[in-house]
């Protein structure tokens, strides 16, 4: 598998990248230069080449529920507050309320086809998180899971900031 981080400064530019690379996932600033990343993402679903590309929007602006809302509205799958920064890293928190596993199976759910629960439970095909957790390791992050059955789970993964 053969992954490149792409950056860009501005909306415009981000739209202009688009054009010309294929992506797999995007993470977008709120607060963009020329245009923002609601505009942006707002454009991105009007193209057939990108109208499925996930977009994840990350923020330092506000967590305002019009905001996050916006958001979602404009095509957004996840909408997150300005990371963590720390003195190498850039980390992200992705937390839910949904079922959530013992700890005791912590180490299967990055494996490969490694499901916590049967087909009929929950559909699945146990290969996302392997995905998830090899995209992160190559662009050299970590990723980790915290889990309360019953409460949720709580992801989290670090890139150098470099």
């Amino acid at each position: 598998m053969n992954l490149n981080l792409v950056k860009a400064g501005s909306g415009n530019e981000a739209l202009s990248l688009l054009l010309e690379t294929e992506v797999a996932l995007i993470l977008l600033d709120v607060q963009m230069p020329g245009m923002d990343g609601f505009e942006v993402a707002r454009l991105m679903r009007l193209s057939p080449r990108t109208q499925h590309v996930p977009i994840i929007f990350v923020t330092a602006i506000s967590k305002e529920e019009k905001y996050v809302f916006e958001g979602y509205e404009s095509g957004a799958v996840d909408y997150l507050f300005k990371p963590i920064e720390q003195s190498d890293q850039w980390q992200f928190s992705i937390q839910d309320n949904g079922i959530g596993f013992d700890m005791k199976f912590a180490d299967r759910v990055f494996g490969l086809c490694q499901r916590l629960h049967t087909n009929e439970e929950y559909a699945g095909t146990g290969i996302g998180l392997t995905i998830c957790k090899r995209i992160v390791e190559r662009h050299h992050g970590t990723i980790s899971v915290e889990s309360v059955p019953d409460v949720g789970t709580n992801f989290q993964f670090a890139f150098p900031q470099d």
